[in-house]
């Protein structure tokens, strides 16, 4: 989604078409066309059997949209968030089949996003939902002109760490499970944050890249002193989803207990 100080008239399905096709010279202008849905209520677009959505609401996302600043580090300090905005935009796209993975319509969606933050001079945050976090739109941007065609780790996945109120390291991912992986948990471990911070990202870095060749019961890692493995588990901050929990045989004398929600402060926490 885009935090828009107000709806944005800059953003018409021709100049989204021409942005695009601007910026991602792979794009087939072809089958980059104007879809039948275009109106005044949404600017769509149709590329082959993808359907690309963009609708105007005049209403903020919600009261806490600031609160997503704080911890982001995609974000510069030196930039204000307008928490009186009067508009978002939401941004979707669809229709690629079944047989495609969710990171097709990823990839796409994500120049769409960044051809918008080049036409809409209106729009001051972008929201990455599956991921909970906001990314300062130049940035997003950025990232993705000059990451493209690979993952964007950054900005699709947000990595948490955190101690536990007995001081115990924790950590977790959330956004893999949106581009069809599983999300990473770390029950606990004797490393640091910055420790905790670079595994996580090396292991969904490593299953943005493969897919999900991860299975349960597999060592990720083997030296002398420990063994991690991954455990297919129920996640311990949401009992309705299953992750990856990499559980080592380092002995602890703590007992695991499931945090509550919330608890974990986000990878680019400051």
């Amino acid at each position: 989604m885009l935090c828009q100080n107000q709806v944005d008239d800059a953003i018409t399905a021709e100049t989204l078409r021409e942005q695009l096709l601007k910026d991602w010279k792979e794009l087939e202008p072809d089958l980059l066309t104007v879809s039948a849905d275009n109106g005044d209520d949404v600017v769509a677009l149709d590329y082959g059997e993808a359907y690309i959505a963009v609708m105007n609401i005049p209403a903020p996302i919600g009261d806490d949209t600031v609160e997503l600043v704080g911890p982001s580090r995609l974000w510069p300090e030196t930039e204000a968030f307008n928490s009186d905005y009067q508009a978002h935009a939401v941004v979707t796209v669809t229709g690629f089949g079944e047989d495609l993975t969710g990171l097709d319509d990823t990839f796409l969606l994500s120049k769409v996003v960044a051809s918008l933050v080049a036409i809409s001079p209106e729009t001051f945050a972008v929201y990455w939902g599956s991921a909970n976090h906001l990314i300062y739109p130049p940035l997003f941007r950025e990232i993705t002109m000059e990451a493209l065609p690979n993952p964007l780790l950054l900005l699709w996945v947000a990595i948490n760490v955190g101690e536990r109120p007995d001081g115990v390291m924790t950590g977790h991912t959330v956004g893999l499970d949106a581009v069809g992986l599983m999300d990473i948990e770390i029950p606990q471990t004797p490393k640091t944050a910055e420790e905790t911070v670079a595994f996580l990202v090396d292991v969904a870095d490593y299953l943005l890249t493969n897919g999900l060749v991860i299975k349960d019961g597999d060592a990720v890692k083997e030296t002398d002193e420990e063994t991690i493995r991954a455990v297919y588990a129920v996640s311990l901050l949401d009992p309705e989803k299953t992750v990856i929990q990499l559980q080592s045989d380092m002995p602890y004398s703590e007992v695991i207990e499931p945090p509550k929600r919330g608890f974990l402060a986000r990878l680019f926490g400051k």
